[in-house]
């Protein structure tokens, strides 16, 4: 089983790379991946990378779609 978690970490860490250097950090697609890899992370018991990783997803959502956007919400709700 840890190696799925090590799979689906790898391929959404490389999503969330070509995501960052083809649309960029402020765009939904690249929060979204992050917000993914970020659950994927706290999924496989990784919760200090798993936090790391939200917390980033959920400033650069509130920066780029603001505080009451869908996404930001979602991001934030998984914070607490």
């Amino acid at each position: 089983m840890l190696g799925e978690y090590d799979r689906a970490i790898e391929q959404l860490d490389r999503a969330t790379t070509l995501s960052l250097e083809h649309v960029g950090e402020h765009d939904t697609q690249t929060i979204t991946a992050m917000g993914r890899l970020a659950m994927a992370y706290g999924d496989a018991g990784q919760l200090p990378k798993c936090m790391e990783v939200l917390e980033r997803s959920v400033n650069l959502s509130v920066a780029a779609l603001g505080p009451k956007h869908e996404i930001t919400h979602t991001l934030s709700h998984s914070l607490t």
